[in-house]
């Protein structure tokens, strides 16, 4: 189930937990309010922050139905799946093995994240410590590419987050690993923003929790605790 044109409502969102929904629609190309877009990221964080496990996701429809390549805003959504069959692509979005990407100006875009070898995007693990791989493919040479770190506590109604810049060459020469200690639980995913800082992409978040913590199977990862 998919949460479409949240409110931008953080208490809302940490009581119902967004009404148990498996996906959230954060990058929506309606009416190009970019300000609009960073407020349902920032409710996303919210989530994150709340382990609240939902897949951001991009535009899922259409109302026009013209001119949908040249919205400011468009993005879509791709998969990281085992085919192009309906129930791989429907297992990857509730594990969160998503990213989101602009239709115009990053089209070929692609971000995974790693752990061990293992694809970890949309995944919880328990361990104390783990190197995060993030991997940009095909990202321009003008964009930079920011990797977010937030705090995972269940606790307050704003995100508490850390951000850091880097250049597109830092990514072009292969993958980029990232040390990411748990703390009392974190999480970690990255955006990508053109040279004239709109948005272009962004990953779904890795989180690194205590044991514990109730986590629905798909979000479960195979990686060895550390």
């Amino acid at each position: 189930m998919q949460y479409n044109h949240p409110p931008v409502d953080a208490a809302e969102l940490i009581e119902t937990r967004a009404f148990g929904a498996d996906l959230l629609e954060v990058w929506n190309a309606s009416g190009g309010d970019e300000q609009l877009l960073a407020d349902r990221i920032s409710l996303f964080d919210v989530a994150c922050r709340h382990r609240i496990f939902m897949t951001a996701t991009g535009t899922s429809d259409d109302h026009t139905g013209v001119n949908w390549l040249w919205f400011r805003l468009n993005c879509l959504t791709s998969v990281w799946a085992a085919s192009t069959d309906l129930p791989d692509l429907l297992s990857a979005l509730a594990s969160g093995q998503a990213w989101l990407h602009h239709l115009q100006h990053w089209r070929d875009g692609r971000i995974n994240l790693t752990s061990d070898g293992v694809p970890v995007m949309g995944k919880v693990l328990t361990a104390s410590e783990a190197e995060i791989v993030v991997t940009v493919d095909n990202v321009p040479s003008n964009a930079t590419v920011t990797v977010i770190r937030g705090v995972s506590d269940g606790l307050g109604d704003a995100p508490s987050v850390d951000r850091v810049e880097h250049p597109a060459s830092a990514f072009t020469g292969g993958p980029f690993p990232i040390t990411m200690d748990r703390g009392v639980g974190a999480y970690l995913r990255v955006e990508v923003y053109a040279e004239d800082k709109m948005l272009i992409g962004m990953s779904n978040p890795c989180w690194l929790l205590p044991e514990g913590i109730e986590v629905p199977p798909a979000r479960q990862s195979s990686t060895v605790a550390r």
